[in-house]
């Protein structure tokens, strides 16, 4: 084994907290017949620099919204949306592009990774018998749809995740 100080990264997560979560229940437990749908959105806040500068950070938000639904009837159904947030850090001697490209990717997957264990303890709090379970997402390709759904509901010109879409503080 390699000690895991041997493969730090520069990259942190400072803190992390939920600042929403809703259920709106009308399951009692979960079947073999219900069905999981979701949609998930991450942005990234503008960078700023720590008292002494010699930190640069910002902050990434995730909200992962949906519902778990009995096919056969359409009233029996668990809708929920949750939003975390993170703050984030690296040295103020990376660059920005670079440090966004981690805001986007590695940030972004840090705390889909969060609020994936989040919803599974809230949500077996609320059934009888099961929890929801998300599922694991590729967030490279996920960034990657959400930047072209932008660029095509606005001017048609190109928009990587390296450029700040939304900011949240």
């Amino acid at each position: 084994m390699i000690g895991t100080n041997e493969a730090a990264s520069d990259f942190q997560l400072v803190q992390s907290f939920v600042s929403s979560c809703r259920f709106d229940n009308r399951l009692i437990s979960i079947g073999s017949d219900t069905v999981l749908t979701n949609k998930a959105e991450v942005s990234v806040s503008k960078q700023f620099l720590n008292e002494n500068k010699t930190l640069r950070l910002a902050y990434v938000r995730i909200v992962v919204s949906g519902n778990l639904a009995v096919e056969e009837q359409k009233e029996a159904r668990c809708d929920y949306e949750m939003t975390i947030e993170g703050q984030f850090s690296g040295p103020a001697t990376i660059s920005e592009e670079q440090f966004n490209q981690q805001l986007w990717i590695n940030g972004a997957s840090v705390l889909y990774g969060i609020l994936r264990a989040k919803m599974e303890v809230f949500s077996s709090t609320i059934f009888n018998d099961g929890k929801i379970t998300l599922p694991l997402i590729n967030m490279i390709q996920l960034v990657k749809k959400q930047s072209e759904d932008v660029e095509a509901q606005t001017t048609g010109n190109p928009i990587s995740p390296s450029k700040d879409k939304k900011v949240s503080q």
